[in-house]
């Protein structure tokens, strides 16, 4: 009756331990499936995020080289011309006066352009886009309402109109006219080009509220024209369109000595400013090249750190029935069944986990003999050494039945290059087969480094 008692005892304690055995490596199993995971998802969010920096550093790199291209270009010249000619009908055409307005607006980069002109009187300026176009009074005039502002050689002078409202200059006459405008700056410049020099006609400031267009009025009839010379800067806008604004990183302090130039000495040019801006912008793409370079090496940073975070094992002691021990001093146990070798870290011909990456690390041991028969003087344990030194140890002898086990599991911090290793004590003994009763796992938590 105690013999069967025994017996029923021992088959119950193997039953509770192979499911033991089955639960760790099942832990195991869970470890390194939310371990790749975790890999795949961080790697997939960081390329997803080192492709679009990428995208837009070839982007800007674009934009560099448009701006090489536009540098080394001649000035872009169009001519208009008062013609009779039947043309279709078009929303944005004026039907009273003889007027024109650009297709394009110019927003954002300060401009530059000049006109050259024919004819007995001629108006340029700068209007909204919500100009009128079909009215014979002055809600269409350029110059003469909320919308606009122009400067107009009347064939005995010059005089600046906005809002209806007159100034008298005493300027002489010019068949080359320059135009300055900052938006940003809310800087209007009107100049007289005579011997390749720029003398200022009248400049004011004012807050714009939205794109202006180039405007153009012939009052000469048949036969007169305007040159349309568009400078660099101009350009520049075009390329850059809505995309560029001095409000972006790179923006350089303003310098109140050169600021509205164009406002305190009549003898510069709009030239003076757009040097100016165009030193603002090459620091804007400067600074933001290098933003990109390291928001792209962050980003790559990012991906090696995830990479070498994969550091996880997991190991059993054979796939055939074998028992080590008991031995006359300490031995290394080998274990030589890979389950999982993220990182490479486990030589299963030393038995050492070498750590890859200093952080905190969990690890678990769990080890089993069979002693052969019930009482048998024989002990299953073992000793979790680092660099060759004793952290942790589990230990069970029982001597009312042939079989013990135990399970220990820990977390401990380990710097790179330690050495991690399971030792055989002296008087233990441990058996394993394919069940895979002994096994030893580990793996990074977080890193330190």
């Amino acid at each position: 009756m105690h013999q069967s008692s025994v017996q029923a005892l021992q088959k119950e304690g193997v039953e509770l331990f192979s499911e033991l055995v089955k639960s760790v490596e099942l832990m195991g199993t869970q470890v390194g499936e939310l371990l790749c995971a975790h890999e795949a998802s961080m790697g997939s969010r960081t390329k997803g995020h080192i492709h679009k920096l990428e995208q837009e550093l070839a982007q800007l790199s674009r934009k560099d080289q448009e701006l090489s291209r536009l540098a080394s270009m001649q000035d872009h010249i169009c001519f208009l011309k008062a013609e009779k000619q039947n043309q279709p009908e078009h929303p944005d055409r004026f039907i009273y006066w003889r007027q024109i307005l650009c297709r394009e607006p110019l927003t954002g980069s300060p401009y530059y352009w000049e006109t050259e002109w024919t004819g007995q009187k001629i108006t340029i300026g700068v209007a909204y886009r919500d100009l009128d176009r079909k009215e014979a009074d002055d809600s269409s005039r350029l110059g003469y309402n909320e919308h606009s502002w122009s400067l107009n050689w009347s064939g005995t002078g010059f005089s600046m109109w906005h809002a209806g409202k007159e100034t008298q200059l005493s300027s002489t006459k010019a068949r080359r006219l320059g135009v300055y405008l900052d938006q940003h700056e809310g800087v209007l410049a009107f100049y007289r080009i005579s011997n390749n020099q720029a003398h200022l006609i009248h400049s004011l400031q004012t807050d714009f509220t939205g794109p202006l267009y180039p405007g153009f009025c012939f009052w000469s009839g048949v036969g007169a024209s305007v040159t349309l010379t568009i400078v660099l800067l101009c350009l520049l806008g075009a390329a850059l369109a809505n995309e560029y604004s001095w409000n972006s990183p790179g923006e350089t302090t303003k310098d109140s000595k050169t600021e509205n130039l164009c406002l305190a000495d009549q003898a510069s040019c709009g030239c003076c400013l757009m040097q100016k801006q165009m030193w603002r912008m090459e620091q804007f793409f400067n600074m933001s090249l290098n933003e990109l370079q390291k928001g792209l090496e962050k980003a790559k940073a990012v991906v090696n750190n995830v990479r070498a975070s994969r550091s996880a094992f997991s190991v059993a002691l054979t796939n055939t029935r074998r028992c080590e021990g008991p031995f006359r001093e300490a031995k290394t146990i080998v274990y030589q069944h890979i389950f999982v070798n993220l990182g490479e870290g486990y030589n299963n011909r030393t038995g050492i986990f070498t750590v890859p990456r200093s952080g905190v690390y969990s690890l678990a041991l769990t080890v089993y003999s069979d002693s052969g028969a019930p009482g048998a003087n024989l002990a299953a344990c073992a000793s979790l050494m680092v660099n060759g030194r004793q952290v942790a140890g589990c230990s069970e002898q029982n001597q009312q039945d042939q079989e013990d086990s135990t399970t220990t599991v820990m977390a401990v911090q380990l710097q790179a290059g330690d050495k991690l290793s399971v030792t055989l004590p002296i008087g233990c003994f441990l058996c394993d087969e394919q069940s895979h009763y002994n096994t030893f796992s580990g793996f990074l938590l977080y890193a330190t480094d």
